[in-house]
């Protein structure tokens, strides 16, 4: 059975408020926790190391948002790594630096992380490490590397009762739908996409996102600008709880308004991407 969370005895207040604020996402109350803890009640290496993961991933979600600094926070999780290479903490440290390096536009560096998390006993890890691989190395145009990523997703065994491997498996047709469309064959990709949309829970907002983004992409492959912009609408205006995934929404929007003679809602998209996201990738380089 996988560990979803341990609780220390007499642990001190901050430090429960600090997980309390990480099940919310608030992530710059749970630095303000942490930082209220004294020396003295951190003296046990087991509370020690809850703090400095509970830190780095505070900071790391909210570098990923475009709200925090990307470096320091992989500097904390590399730290962490380092320090506490038997924590059950360490797959999940791992999957986090390597989405950092992605945010970066580090993927080759990413890579060795997502290998990392690959060498977990659990299926859901596997899957999620291979399908992080396999988008990395689609923004190297590693299309034959990434599809066969994609395609060990695929291959595993389907357990239904596992919601997680199934949601990665979706996200594994996704991302074989993109490499379909960087290769040339739109119209495939746009079936595989709209099957997976089919299949998918409205309720979840973090695959809808990538969902409507893949078909986005796609209609922009295809030259469809008005069936791209309405995709990435989706994003923008249903599922853009995600800021990763609202961001590069924005930054698609901010073109395909242009190219669909929208010049003021472009620069409004393009606004909204700089206020709320403007140390994300898509706000520096947009999505060139």
């Amino acid at each position: 059975m996988e560990i979803e969370e341990i609780q220390l005895d007499r642990e001190p207040a901050p430090l429960r408020q600090a997980r309390n604020d990480l099940r919310n996402g608030n992530y710059p109350r749970v630095l303000e926790s942490l930082d209220k803890l004294r020396g003295g009640s951190q003296d046990r290496p087991l509370m020690q190391q809850e703090v400095q993961f509970y830190r780095a991933l505070a900071t790391s979600r909210l570098a990923l948002a475009g709200t925090g600094d990307a470096n320091a926070a992989l500097k904390l999780l590399t730290d962490f790594l380092k320090s506490y290479k038997d924590s059950w903490r360490y797959m999940l440290a791992n999957e986090l630096a390597g989405d950092l390096l992605v945010s970066l536009d580090r993927q080759a560096e990413a890579l060795t992380y997502y290998q990392e998390l690959e060498k977990s006993p659990y299926p859901a890890h596997q899957m999620r490490a291979r399908v992080a691989q396999g988008r990395a190395l689609i923004v190297q145009g590693k299309h034959a590397e990434a599809l066969a990523q994609f395609e060990k997703v695929l291959a595993m065994p389907d357990n239904q009762a596992d919601t997680r491997s199934s949601q990665e498996r979706l996200g594994a047709t996704l991302g074989k739908a993109l490499v379909l469309a960087e290769t040339g064959d739109v119209n495939t990709a746009v079936q595989l996409v709209e099957q997976a949309i089919a299949a998918l829970d409205p309720e979840n907002n973090d695959l809808n996102a990538q969902a409507y983004l893949t078909l986005g992409t796609c209609y922009r492959k295809k030259g469809d600008s008005r069936a791209a912009e309405w995709a990435f609408l989706w994003v923008d205006l249903i599922y853009s709880a995600n800021p990763q995934f609202h961001a590069q929404a924005l930054a698609n929007l901010k073109e395909v308004f242009a190219e669909n003679g929208k010049p003021e809602r472009a620069l409004q998209a393009e606004n909204v991407l700089k206020e709320r996201y403007g140390n994300t990738k898509w706000a520096r380089v947009g999505t060139g």
